[in-house]
């Protein structure tokens, strides 16, 4: 998987370099950051949507004025919120951890195709397509701080610190990246849309995770939603 990677961005510094000797017009370096919107589809737990920061350098090289192949190297914090519910039904009992979090950082690559369209003499719209690869760097799944405890006598609730000390062998957390959890390679899909004006651009993606990255029974993959500002130099 490593190698995978490093090919991968020897290939655009490759190509960067040679476009900007050769064809200096026809490559486009650049800067973008702006919010991601996760989610995991599948996931044992009710998930909710996480919005979280995302970054990174961006490459486009022009085919003609209107076609372009567009990559970047981006930093990227995905995952869910959940809230872990235990049950006991035959005691009547039930423990709920709400808002807990799976964070988890990733480093991707998306190789797409655009195309941009007129709208006015400075104003572009932009609509590209093609897929992604992806290598989690590092993450934390934990429980939420907030813990309902629901029993035949009555409901109580209490922070996680406190729930931890009535009951040995819990533990806030664990790494998101791990031989039990979630494996750290994805790959996928991703459509975009956005609008162009001289060197700033507001573009909107989302990416459809294709990659089971979950080592457990149950198939998990990424969902995620990108709203970022850029600039072209």
């Amino acid at each position: 998987m490593r190698q995978i990677i490093k090919i991968t961005l020897a290939s655009i510094f490759l190509i960067a370099g040679f476009s900007a000797n050769a064809q200096e017009k026809k490559f486009l370096f650049g800067a973008k950051a702006g919010f991601v919107f996760s989610d995991l589809s599948e996931y044992s737990y009710k998930t909710k949507m996480k919005h979280s920061f995302t970054g990174g350098l961006t490459f486009d090289y022009f085919l003609n004025r209107d076609l372009y192949l567009s990559s970047a190297i981006e930093f990227s914090n995905k995952g869910t919120k959940f809230d872990l519910l235990n049950k006991d039904e035959k005691e009547s009992t039930s423990i709920n951890f709400k808002e807990s979090t799976v964070s988890a950082n990733y480093l991707q690559v998306p190789i797409h195709v655009g195309y941009k369209f007129d709208l006015s003499e400075k104003t572009r719209l932009m609509v590209q397509a093609g897929p992604y690869v992806a290598y989690g760097i590092s993450g934390q799944t934990e429980l939420g701080d907030e813990v309902v405890l629901r029993t035949p006598e009555g409901t109580t609730t209490m922070s996680l610190n406190d729930y931890m000390k009535m009951i040995d062998g819990w533990r806030r957390g664990e790494e998101t990246f791990s031989d039990t959890h979630f494996r750290e390679f994805d790959w996928g899909i991703g459509i975009g849309l956005g609008v162009e004006y001289e060197h700033v651009n507001i573009s909107f993606r989302y990416d459809f995770g294709l990659y089971d990255i979950s080592r457990e029974a149950e198939k998990v993959k990424n969902r995620n939603a990108y709203v970022t500002l850029g600039y072209k130099f």
